[in-house]
């Protein structure tokens, strides 16, 4: 979401490298950092501009939509789970933005590059 950008704050209703919302992070379970308590001022804060604690948010998301075939093409893959990502998991039937789509398909293709040429 941010081009893997680790020192991103947060800006407008986001926070992290992820670019995690609030709601986001209550449906990922809210995770935290050890010792922090979800309740408490900043925690939400804290744990999405952590990287290790952001990456468990989005699982954490990724989790609660894990059956959603959001393109409807009868399979739950990683454009199903970029959707839910980008569009939210309720809502991740919408058309994806253009630039996104296009950044995914072209990682997904580095992937499946790199598979091929390690087999």
């Amino acid at each position: 979401m941010s081009g893997c950008n680790l020192t991103r704050g947060c800006a407008e209703d986001d926070c992290g490298m992820f670019r995690i919302t609030r709601l986001y992070w209550v449906d990922a379970g809210q995770p935290t950092l050890q010792l922090d308590d979800p309740k408490t001022d900043g925690a939400y804060q804290r744990c999405t501009l952590d990287p290790v604690c952001a990456a468990r948010t989005v699982r954490g998301y990724m989790n609660k939509f894990i059956d959603k075939d959001c393109n409807g093409d009868g399979t739950v893959d990683c454009m199903d789970y970029a959707a839910s990502h980008f569009l939210s998991g309720y809502s991740c039937s919408a058309p994806l933005d253009n630039d996104y789509a296009k950044t995914m398909r072209s990682c997904l293709a580095q992937v499946a590059g790199l598979a091929i040429n390690k087999s």
